[in-house]
This record gives structure tokens, C-alpha cells and sequence, in this order.
């Protein structure tokens, strides 16, 4: 089911735009109780708030930034903030640089194995006449043919449909998230980049799973409810409100909320293996990697938000390597 929830999660953790999107928060019209439950947990979690961090060993000191990979005119304000940095790095970091996205696009697509189903029944039969139908309202929502759809893979699928129709026509403008922003001028700078994932690990993540569990974990994801994008706006609210851990746990209850009581189980192992494979792997991974260079040399991380907090984030398995931690403060706080 990772596969599927993070496709279904993409935007927040790596996707295009949101400008246009309009303002739907579900969050706001919950009951005040229910708000105040959900900041409690949330703010309990090391590292909750904020988005841009310094982090200092060695008397070498170096900035991660958590970001948004939505194209959105707010990220003006957070690049004012990011620009100071440019001076006081020698490189930058992402989890992915455009060279080497562009280098995982072109493995992916020059092998339609990897994201089509090249025999055998198509996604209509596979996930049976009712899944299929409740799917195809969304499917053509985006756009794509109904026969065309059928021979994705479920994770590609899931990707596809991830996308909320307002970013489409961004996407095709070719606006670019706060990373892809940060990098373009970390370039124009002449600073090296350099990434943290590669096209391997990727589509490890992403197309691991065998065919039938992912056609599984499809219909599981149809039939929770889970496979929507209406609380698309509410994340990007409290991303630029710099509630990081807030976003989860919303994105949890919300998880428990539309599957019911009777599919708790199902669902906290949902989440439980989407956290493990998406975040807090990767967290380990990363910090492995920068734990030995931002020792030695100062740069500028900029890594999706969802990453950073946590006892299993980014910034917290740092702090447990000897970096000390601390929020790079607006100018006037």
C-alpha cells in the first residue's frame, strides 16, 4: 500500500502547482475540540514547526529548508528567506537535482515494464466492475483515457490521479515547486548539486511492489476513500503556517476518518508502512549521507517538509549525530 498512498501524497513529499487550486479546507470546519486534539499531537512531535533549520558541527554550519514541491506565489516569501544562504554555502542538496530527475524519467518511460501492465487483463478486470467505475470519474477528471488508464500500473495510476485538475494547467505552464526554484538559482550562483535519492532506490519505492498487491492495495485505497485529493488545500495551508507535523496528522485522521472504525487495523498499517518507506527509510538514509558532509562542509538542504519532523525526521537523527538544531528565525523575531 505505500505505493499507492504515495502516489496519492505525492504533492507534499515531490509534484507541480497549486496556485489556481481554490481554498476547500476541510480542517477549518472541523469541530474546534477536534482541531485543538490534532495541534496537541502534532506539537508533541520534536521539531514541529518551522521550515527552515540550521544545523551546526564542527563550527561548520548549514541550512535545511523544508519545502513544497507546489509551484506557489507564497514561495516569494520563504526564497527571501533561503536567498541570505547562498553565500554562506558551498552546495546544494536536494532529494533530487533536475539532471538526475530527468535521468529517472527517461529509465522509467524507456521501459514501459515499469509502470504498464504488458499482459494479461487490464485494470477493469483486475480490480472488478465496481472499483473500476467508482475510479473512473476520477481518471477521466484527469484527463486521460479510460483504455489508456486501464494498462497503467496501479502506482502509476495512483501518481496520475494525485495530481488535483487546478494544478494541471500550471504543470503545462511549466511552474516549478519551491525546489526546482531553489535549485535554479543555487545554478545560476554556480553552486555544485548534488541529490539524495537515485532512479534505483526510486522506482524501488514507487514500483517494488508485485503486480497484485498493487492492484490490491488499489482497491483498498478506492474502497477507504483514500484515493481523493479535497484536503489538498488544507496541507498547503499549513505548510506556509509552517505546521509540518501537523499536516500528518491531519493526513492520518483524515485516513481513519473516511475508512471507518471497522478498517482501523487496515489502515494504521497503511500509514505505518507508507511513514516507514517514504519518510523515516529515506530519513536514515539521507542523514547517513549528510551527517558526514554537512560536517565538513556547509550547505543548503532543501528536502520535502514532511521529512524534517519527528523522532524519526531528518532534523532529529542529526541532533542524535552531534549536529546542534535550531530554527533560522524570521528577521524581526
Amino acid at each position: 500500500m505505500k505505493r499507492i498512498f504515495s502516489a496519492l501524497l505525492a504533492f507534499f513529499i515531490a509534484s507541480p502547482a497549486l496556485a489556481e487550486c481554490p481554498d476547500t479546507s476541510v480542517f477549518s470546519k472541523l469541530p474546534e475540540k477536534k482541531q485543538t486534539e490534532m495541534r496537541t499531537a502534532a506539537h508533541q512531535q520534536p521539531f514541529a514547526k518551522g521550515l527552515i533549520w540550521q544545523v551546526s558541527k564542527n563550527d561548520v554550519t548549514s541550512y535545511i529548508v523544508g519545502t513544497l514541491h507546489l509551484s506557489n506565489p507564497r514561495h516569494a516569501e520563504t526564497l527571501a528567506r533561503v536567498q541570505p544562504l547562498y553565500d554562506k554555502v558551498d552546495a546544494l542538496v536536494l532529494e533530487m537535482t533536475s539532471e538526475d530527475e530527468a535521468a529517472f524519467l527517461t529509465t522509467l518511460t524507456s521501459n514501459s515494464a515499469l509502470f504498464m501492465i504488458t499482459e494479461g487483463p487490464s485494470l477493469i478486470d483486475r480490480l472488478g466492475e465496481d472499483t473500476w467505475n467508482t475510479l473512473l470519474p476520477r481518471i477521466e477528471e484527469a484527463g486521460l483515457p479510460g483504455f489508456m488508464a486501464a494498462k497503467y500500473q496501479p502506482w502509476f495510476l495512483g501518481l496520475a490521479l494525485a495530481v488535483p485538475p487546478c494544478v494541471l494547467e500550471e504543470q503545462r505552464a511549466g511552474k516549478i515547486g519551491l525546489d526546482r526554484q531553489i535549485e535554479r538559482i543555487a545554478k545560476d550562483k554556480g553552486l555544485a548539486t548534488s541529490s539524495l535519492d537515485n532512479t534505483e532506490g526510486l522506482l524501488q519505492i514507487l514500483a517494488g511492489d508485485p503486480l497484485e498487491k498493487q492492484v490490491s492495495d488499489l482497491r483498498d485505497a478506492v474502497a477507504f476513500g483514500l484515493a481523493g485529493h479535497d484536503t489538498t488545500s488544507d496541507l498547503v495551508n499549513f505548510y506556509f503556517d509552517e505546521e509540518v507535523a501537523l499536516a500528518w496528522e491531519f493526513t492520518r485522521a483524515q485516513a481513519f476518518e473516511k475508512a471507518g472504525p471497522e478498517q482501523y487495523d487496515r489502515v494504521t498499517g497503511i500509514l505505518e508502512e507508507f511513514e516507514q518507506a517514504l519518510l523515516t527509510d529515506r530519513n536514515l538514509l539521507w542523514s547517513r549521507t549528510l551527517a558526514d558532509s554537512l560536517a565538513q562542509s556547509p550547505a543548503l538542504v532543501a528536502v520535502g517538509a514532511l521529512h524534517l519532523p519527528g523522532e524519526d525526521g531528518l532534523l532529529s537523527l542529526l541532533q542524535k549525530q552531534g549536529f546542534a538544531v535550531a530554527p533560522l528565525v524570521h528577521d524581526g523575531e
